[in-house]
C-alpha cells in the first residue's frame, strides 16, 4: 500500500502480476459502520502439498476502539494470472473505501464449519 497525499493505492501482486490494484481518495469523514463477526478460513497444509492437516472457518466478534476515520469512492481493477483464476470474479459497481486509525482486540471466536477442499 502507498500513500500519496489523501489517495491510497494498494495492490497485490504475485509472479510479477497485478493481480488486483485498488485506488481510493479518502475526501469525507468515515462513519464506522459495524460489519458483524469477522470470519476466517484456517488453513494448515498437509506437510507433503497434497492436502490439508486443517481446513476450517473460524468467526470472532471484533472489538474496535476507533481514533478517527475517512471514506471515498474507490476503483477496483482485476486481472487473472497463472495461477490466480480471477475471470469469474464481475465488479457490479463501485464499492466505498473506508480508512480507520484503530486498536483492534481479537476477542476468542468459534468455529462455523470443517472445510472439504
Amino acid at each position: 500500500m502507498e500513500w500519496n497525499g489523501d489517495t491510497l493505492v494498494a495492490t497485490a501482486i504475485r509472479q510479477g502480476i497485478t493481480l488486483l490494484k485498488a485506488t481510493c481518495t479518502f475526501d469525507e469523514e468515515g462513519e464506522w459502520i459495524d460489519s458483524g463477526p469477522n470470519i476466517n478460513a484456517q488453513l494448515i497444509p498437509n506437510i507433503t502439498g497434497k492436502g490439508h492437516d486443517l481446513a476450517r472457518l473460524n468467526a470472532a466478534h471484533l472489538k474496535y476502539d476507533i481514533h478517527n476515520g475517512r471514506s471515498g469512492e474507490v476503483e477496483v481493477e482485476l486481472a487473472s494470472g497463472p495461477e490466480d483464476d480471477l475471470s469469474m470474479v464481475t465488479i457490479e459497481n463501485n464499492m466505498i473505501g473506508l480508512y480507520f486509525d484503530c486498536d483492534i482486540l481479537v476477542p476468542f471466536g468459534k468455529v462455523i464449519a470443517d472445510l472439504k477442499l
